[in-house]
């Protein structure tokens, strides 16, 4: 299934007039490093880090890395790695005409942010918190700055079905940086309400078919959780206990 929702996008990049795909790397999804694979490639890539303090970090920091779709022994290694990642950090497709350059400096300066104020990173790039911030946590305005370089994002959901969100791709203006991103606590704690999910079905599940997939529960637990934070629900016994209770909910 992964690797024919890679064919696919590919299929999409040619379409829109790119013969390259872009993809988002989570190393430290992972119990190794991808670079060794992408130099012996010729994979033009990028730490997302590169300018910032973490930039020390590489091994483990996430890499934006361009694919030529015409290249086999790329597209094969894209689809290999896509099948090893698909549990703990499944990764994240974009298409855009950006030079690559300008691309990865965009990025890195998207996950540079405040959080009230505090100097912070925002894993945008992990896919299993990509789809709330565009949902419950990011404004309208912040959105924005997401979805600037891009013709197209592409993910795979909690069942490994193919999901995206169309983007902006407009050319860069000359010098064009987007605005900072400054998170505020009611975002905060949305966003992290998504670890509560993943906490709490790490040791708990509803009833057998009480759900018809995945990211169903996921997706209601999540709301749940939300709801819970909104309630002023702070004790982690008490947030799970609410969320719960969805689960025998007709």
């Amino acid at each position: 299934m992964t690797a024919q929702w890679i064919e696919d996008v590919a299929i999409t990049c040619r379409t829109s007039g790119t013969d390259y795909l872009d993809i988002i790397v989570d190393q430290a999804g992972l119990d190794f490093s991808v670079i060794s694979a992408l130099n012996a490639l010729s994979v033009e890539w990028q730490s997302l880090y590169h300018g910032l303090p973490e930039a020390f970090i590489l091994d483990d920091a996430p890499l934006v890395a361009r694919i030529r779709v015409d290249d086999v022994q790329q597209m094969q290694w894209l689809k290999d790695i896509s099948q090893q990642m698909v549990v703990k950090a499944p990764i994240l497709l974009l298409c855009s005409h950006w030079s690559f350059s300008a691309l990865a400096a965009w990025f890195t300066q998207c996950i540079d942010i405040f959080q009230e104020g505090r100097s912070g990173i925002l894993r945008f790039y992990d896919t299993r918190i990509f789809p709330e911030l565009f949902t419950h946590v990011l404004s309208e305005e912040q959105k924005k700055a997401l979805l600037r370089p891009v013709l197209f994002w592409a993910w795979q959901d909690r069942d490994g079905h193919a999901k995206g969100i169309k983007g902006s791709g407009l050319p860069q203006n000359r010098d064009e940086k987007p605005p900072k991103i400054d998170l505020n606590d009611r975002q905060l704690e949305h966003l992290m309400c998504v670890s509560d999910v993943m906490t709490l079905l790490s040791h708990s599940a509803p009833p057998a078919g009480r759900y018809a997939s995945t990211q169903a529960l996921f997706t209601d637990c999540y709301k749940g959780m939300v709801e819970a934070t909104d309630q002023g629900i702070i004790l982690d016994e008490a947030r799970e206990a609410w969320v719960m209770k969805k689960w025998l909910a007709e």
